[in-house]
């Protein structure tokens, strides 16, 4: 068989057994429920530290008084976590398990919910924060604009925010395509079922 006949060649399905299948289930959902609990920790810190912004009359730890522009993009922002949060939730979170355990099957809709919920991400993730990140730049861009050093943070903050809001679509997307690999390859172990594969 030559080299060209080799690289043409279509390889084989991959033979899972239903031991794989359950270990890499019960780890990725171990690997959702952690990242909901860590997502819903920081949303507690970002609600509360903007809530505070958003109504104490005087912020801890910021010098000067707070804009109106500046307190409403703050409730807005928490309003806007929240939001993400919730959707996160209702999103990212799987379905229980029948009692017999994960199979190829279950794994495969476990896989694709969390793909289809990493895709959408960036509309109700990022996007909500945003109108509540512009009135607080535009507030504080009031406050800061008239010094050089005020200038030089207020840009600073202005392209980070930027910045973040790139890496969280760019690496949700990312997630997403690496995702549909996984699917890909334990779709085409379910099509071509072999002796000890899992079960459907």
């Amino acid at each position: 068989m030559d080299l060209l006949t080799l690289w043409q060649r279509d390889d084989p399905p991959p033979v899972i057994g239903l031991d794989q299948v359950r270990a890499r289930s019960e780890q990725h959902r171990r690997r959702v429920r952690r990242s909901l609990w860590i997502e819903f920790l920081g949303a507690v810190v970002v609600v509360a530290v903007f809530t505070a912004y958003a109504t104490l009359p005087q912020v801890p730890l910021i010098r000067g008084e707070f804009s109106t522009l500046m307190r409403v993009g703050s409730a807005l922002i928490a309003c806007g976590c929240v939001f993400a949060v919730t959707n996160m939730w209702l999103r990212g979170r799987l379905s229980p398990l029948a009692p017999s355990g994960a199979t190829l099957k279950s794994y495969i809709a476990d896989l694709e919910r969390t793909r289809d919920t990493h895709r959408s991400a960036p509309w109700w993730y990022a996007g909500p924060f945003l109108p509540g990140l512009v009135l607080f730049l535009a507030g504080a861009a009031r406050a800061n604009l008239q010094t050089p050093r005020g200038t030089f943070w207020w840009g600073l903050t202005a392209v980070l925010a930027v910045l973040v809001h790139i890496w969280i679509v760019v690496k949700l997307r990312s997630r997403a395509r690496a995702l549909d690999g996984q699917i890909a390859e334990l779709r085409a172990a379910l099509d071509e079922p072999a002796d000890g594969q899992a079960s459907r």
